[in-house]
C-alpha cells in the first residue's frame, strides 16, 4: 500500500509531463514489470523530493515554479509564505460560520482560498421593489417578504445563497477597496473578506495561466472551470458554460447561475452568475464578475450599487496592508523630508513622485525619504507610497506637502498652488491693516476665511492697473502682488480650456473647480458649487465662502452677509468708480465677473511676481 501511495503521488507530478497513467496501466506495471517501475520511480525521485522540499525553512522561499500552491496548501513553486516544516495555509476542511451555523466547502485556487459556495448570511430580508444604494438590503431570489426563517426555507436560498446590495456586501463601506487583499470583511465571516476587483483578476489570471482550466485550447475560455456541472441553461456552442455541463467545474468553484435583483425584480436565474467585488468604479457603480450560460469567459463589468448580487468570500491568508499615511513632514526652501506611519505586517515600502507602481523605488523598511526641490517652487508636492509584504501590496498612500510662504510682517503662512503659469496663494489674505475686518467682527472668522478689505485699503496707495502682471503689490507680502482683472481672466480662461476642471461638458462651468470641498451651503442642482461638494476643488484653489461686508448706499451703512454661500475678491483694476471682482456662490456653476463699489469689503488673493 505504501508503494501505491507513492505511485499516486508520482502520478500527480507526472501529469504535467503528459504521462497519462491509468489505474489499469499502473496495476499492470506493478504486477508485470516491477523492474521498470522501480527504474521509473528512481528516475523521478529528484523531482518528487523537490516538490516535497518546497515547504521550506522559515524565512526562505523556493526559486522555481510560478507561485502555485496545491490544494493541500503545499508550496510547489515560488512563494515566501512558508514556515519551517509546516503546511502554511491548508484549504480543505469545510468552514462553519459561527454566526448562523452555515457550513461552506472551501477550495484553493492558486494562492487564494475561496468559499466554494455563495454566502448565505441573512440578518434580515426584503423583496421587490425595495432598493437603495445607501441602506443595507438583503434578498433571496424570488422571495418577497421580510420573514428570515421563511426566506431560508426556500430552495433558492439553499442553492444560490443570499443576494446583497453593495453597501450590505461591504457592511457599510461605501467607497470599497481596490487593494489585494481588499481588507474589507463586509458581510463575510470573521477571518474572511470580500474580494476586490484585483483579487478576482488574480483568480482569472491564474486560471488563464494553467491549461488544465482552459476549454478548446484557449486561455480566455475559463468560465467552465468555475461553473457548476448542473443548473445552467443549455447552449449548443462548444466551450460555453451551458454546453456539456458535466465537463465544468475543474477548479471546484461550484459557480451557480443565481441571477440577480435589479431594484425592481429578480432576473436571470439559470442564465447568469454575478458576484460583487469590493471595488467601486464611481459613487454609484461597482465592479463585479459575471458568467453567462452562453459565454466562455468570466466577464469583468460594472453595475449599480443598489442591485442585489451574490457574494463569495476569500480567507485572510495574507494580512491586509492599509495605505501609508502622512506623519509630520519637514520642509525647507530646498527639500522636503517626507515621513509616513509604519504599517503593521509590511516588510518594505516603495515611493514615486508619480502614481506609477511599476517605476516606484524600493527603500526597504525605511519610513522616510528626502526629496530635493527647487528654491521657491510653487504649490503642492505629492509623494506616492506603497507598503508591501511577502504576499500583499497596499493601495497607494498619497502624501501631500505644501510650499508655504511666510509674511514677514505678521508671521502668517500661506499655502500656494500652481494653476497654469500662475502661482496663487491657496488661502485668503489675513494681514490686519486698518480698513480691514473679520466677518461679523468675529476673530475666528478671520482665522478660517481671512480678512475683508475695501478696495482703497487693499491697493495700499497703488494706482489702478489692468496690466498682466498688475505690478500692484498693494497689501500683498513682498514678492507677491494683487491680481489685475486680466490676471483673473487668465485663471478662468485656463480652467475653461481644460476639461478636467469642467462640471459636465460645459466649459464655463468651472466654479466647482475653485471651491473648497466643504463649507458651502447645499444646493440640489447639479454643477452648483453647493452640490456634491466632495467633487469640488480640482484646481486646488480652495475657495471658502467667506461672505462680504456690503456697503448699502441708502441710507449709508454696512451689512455682513452671505457667509457659507458666497465669496468675492477685488482685482487691481477699476471700472470708472467701481472695481472689477470675481465671485463664487453656492448656487452658481460659473465664476462671475462684476464691477463692485469700492467701499465693499471683499476677500483678497495674491499672485507671485
Amino acid at each position: 500500500m505504501k508503494i501505491l501511495r507513492n505511485i499516486y503521488k508520482l502520478k500527480k507530478l507526472t501529469d504535467s509531463f503528459n504521462l497519462q497513467f491509468t489505474m489499469r496501466s499502473l496495476k499492470f506495471t506493478i504486477y508485470n514489470n516491477t523492474l521498470k517501475l522501480i527504474i521509473l520511480i528512481i528516475s523521478f525521485m529528484p523531482l518528487f523530493l523537490t516538490a516535497q522540499n518546497a515547504v521550506t525553512k522559515q524565512g526562505e522561499s523556493t526559486s522555481s515554479g510560478t507561485g502555485y500552491v496545491d490544494h493541500n496548501g503545499r508550496i510547489v513553486g515560488y512563494t515566501a509564505l512558508t514556515k519551517q516544516g509546516e503546511i502554511l495555509f491548508p484549504c480543505e476542511t469545510p468552514f462553519t460560520d459561527s454566526r448562523d451555523g452555515n457550513v461552506y466547502p472551501i477550495v484553493r485556487i492558486g494562492n487564494q482560498c475561496w468559499m466554494a459556495e455563495n454566502l448565505k448570511f441573512l440578518p434580515e430580508v426584503v423583496g421587490p421593489p425595495t432598493n437603495s444604494s445607501g441602506i443595507k438590503y438583503y434578498y433571496v431570489y424570488d422571495y418577497n417578504g421580510t420573514d428570515v426563517s421563511i426566506a431560508k426555507s426556500t430552495p433558492e436560498y439553499a442553492l444560490y445563497g443570499v443576494q446583497y446590495n453593495f453597501i450590505a456586501a461591504t457592511d457599510g463601506n461605501f467607497t470599497g477597496s481596490s487593494s489585494n487583499p481588499s481588507g474589507i470583511k463586509g458581510a463575510c465571516p470573521s477571518g474572511w473578506h470580500l474580494p476586490s476587483d484585483s483579487e478576482w483578476k488574480e483568480l482569472t489570471d491564474y486560471l488563464s495561466s494553467n491549461p488544465q482550466y482552459w476549454c478548446g485550447g484557449n486561455s480566455s475560455n475559463t468560465a467552465k472551470s468555475l461553473a457548476n456541472t448542473f443548473g445552467w441553461l443549455t447552449s449548443p456552442t462548444s466551450c460555453h458554460v451551458g454546453n456539456d455541463q458535466t465537463s465544468n467545474n475543474t477548479a471546484s468553484f461550484n459557480g451557480l447561475p443565481g441571477g440577480y435583483y435589479n431594484t425592481a425584480s429578480f432576473t436571470f436565474k439559470e442564465n447568469s452568475a454575478l458576484w460583487w467585488s469590493a471595488t467601486q468604479q464611481s459613487p454609484t457603480l461597482s465592479y463585479l464578475r459575471r458568467m453567462y450560460y452562453n459565454g466562455a469567459s468570466p466577464v469583468a463589468a460594472i453595475i449599480q450599487k443598489s442591485y442585489g448580487l451574490s457574494v463569495r468570500c476569500i480567507r485572510n491568508d495574507c494580512e491586509y496592508l492599509p495605505p501609508p499615511t502622512s506623519a509630520t513632514h519637514t520642509t525647507t526652501p530646498t527639500s522636503i523630508i517626507w515621513n509616513w506611519s509604519a504599517i503593521p505586517h509590511a516588510t518594505g515600502y516603495k515611493y514615486n513622485t508619480t502614481n506609477n507602481y511599476s517605476t516606484a523605488i524600493d527603500i526597504g523598511n525605511v519610513t522616510s525619504f528626502t526629496q530635493s526641490v527647487t528654491n521657491g517652487t510653487c504649490g503642492e508636492f505629492t509623494l506616492y507610497v506603497w507598503a508591501y509584504s511577502q504576499c500583499a501590496l497596499s493601495e497607494v498612500g498619497i502624501l501631500k506637502e505644501y510650499n508655504y510662504i511666510t509674511d514677514a510682517r505678521d508671521g502668517n503662512q500661506y499655502k500656494t498652488v500652481q494653476i497654469g503659469s500662475q502661482c496663487w496663494m491657496k488661502e485668503n489674505l489675513k494681514y490686519a491693516a486698518s480698513g480691514s475686518w473679520c466677518y461679523d467682527n468675529n476673530v475666528s472668522n478671520c482665522i478660517t476665511y481671512g480678512r475683508l478689505y475695501d478696495w482703497a485699503t487693499l491697493m495700499n496707495g497703488f494706482l489702478s492697473s489692468s496690466s498682466n502682471p498688475s505690478g500692484v503689490q498693494g497689501l500683498c507680502p513682498s514678492g507677491w502682488h494683487l491680481p489685475s482683472d486680466a490676471e483673473w481672466t487668465q485663471l478662468t480662461d485656463y480652467l475653461s480650456a481644460n476639461s478636467t476642471y469642467w462640471c459636465g461638458v460645459v466649459s464655463t462651468q468651472i466654479a466647482k473647480a475653485l471651491a473648497n470641498t466643504s463649507g458651502w451651503a447645499n444646493s440640489g442642482i447639479s454643477c452648483h458649487v453647493g452640490n456634491s461638494q466632495t467633487f469640488n476643488n480640482s484646481s486646488q484653489f480652495t475657495a471658502l465662502p467667506s461672505g462680504k461686508r456690503q456697503y448699502i448706499i441708502t441710507p449709508p451703512y454696512y451689512s455682513y452677509n452671505s457667509i457659507n454661500s458666497f465669496c468675492q475678491w477685488f482685482s487691481s483694476t477699476e471700472n470708472v468708480s467701481a472695481a472689477w471682482t470675481r465671485a463664487l456662490n453656492s448656487t452658481y456653476e460659473s465664476v462671475y465677473r462684476w464691477a463692485e463699489d469700492k467701499q465693499n469689503g471683499f476677500s483678497a488673493r495674491c499672485v507671485k511676481n
